[in-house]
């Protein structure tokens, strides 16, 4: 999610179909969530990918309820299309549904995303500024009832292999908007995929927001967003480097099966 500028809003059908849809359904995660964590185990099986996963142990419990529930999960870095189910792969089945925000454009391209989509909990974002309260609206209340919200935040140009692109504050105003804590996660090893890839889904340290801020476009929230997406950058560029390291180390002698980074890159 980046900064407010100008992109076409989407059809108030759209998003009133993904809005319907986002909060008629638990916050629990349900059968749909098993059987696609199944298959993207019995997928890593198959192409001998390993996942290592931290720190999902110690997901903020917020009054004691599911882990993560009410949480804005940062995950970063974002080199191909394969992170998200690497990070649901890796996120506990007995904490809170994950919904995703993304690219509105993309998302409603199709009759069958439109239809099939909205079911998945998935919040699309498109248009200006005035458009952006909307989603931070709704993003609000799917935290206030109990998922966690899912952003990959960086925007620019490609960037070196252990460091991250700029993160972009988006994710920050509705963490603000919400009073929702923010959990950075590192999604790493994705500049290699090959047969026999290894990965790293890692959760650092929760970031806490001090207050719920009423107005997140006031210039004094717009500072306080650009800061905390400042110590998400950073939180995550210290830690980054030792699990490209890793990955790296744990990567095999033969690159097999090439194919897969232009399927999943």
């Amino acid at each position: 999610m980046t900064e407010p500028h100008a992109r076409a809003s989407l059809d108030p059908d759209d998003l009133r179909r993904f809005g319907e849809a986002l909060r008629a359904m638990p916050m629990r995660q349900g059968r749909f969530e098993r059987a696609l964590r199944l298959a993207i185990r019995a997928w890593c099986h198959l192409v001998d990918w390993r996942i290592d996963v931290e720190g999902m142990a110690s997901l903020p419990r917020p009054d004691g309820g599911m882990a993560g529930a009410g949480c804005v999960v940062a995950a970063a870095p974002h080199r191909a299309w394969v992170e998200p189910f690497l990070l649901l792969s890796a996120w506990p089945v007995d904490a809170a549904r994950l919904v995703w925000l993304a690219d509105g454009r993309t998302v409603t391209r199709s009759w069958w995303r439109r239809r099939l989509l909205p079911k998945i909990g998935i919040i699309p974002i498109a248009g200006g500024l005035r458009d952006l309260q909307t989603y931070v609206d709704l993003a609000a209340s799917a935290l206030d009832a109990g998922a966690a919200i899912v952003v990959f935040p960086e925007v620019g140009p490609p960037s070196v292999v252990d460091r991250t692109r700029r993160i972009s504050p988006g994710f920050a105003y509705i963490a603000g908007g919400a009073g929702a804590s923010v959990i950075p996660v590192i999604v790493g090893g994705t500049h290699r995929i090959v047969r026999g890839s290894s990965f790293s889904v890692a959760a650092l340290d929760a970031l806490e927001v001090a207050t719920t801020v009423p107005d997140a476009f006031t210039p004094a929230s717009r500072e306080r967003a650009h800061a905390l997406a400042h110590r998400c950058e950073e939180a995550i560029n210290a830690a980054l480097p030792a699990h490209t390291a890793r990955a790296d180390a744990c990567a095999p002698k033969r690159e097999r099966w090439p194919w897969l980074a232009r399927l999943f890159g």
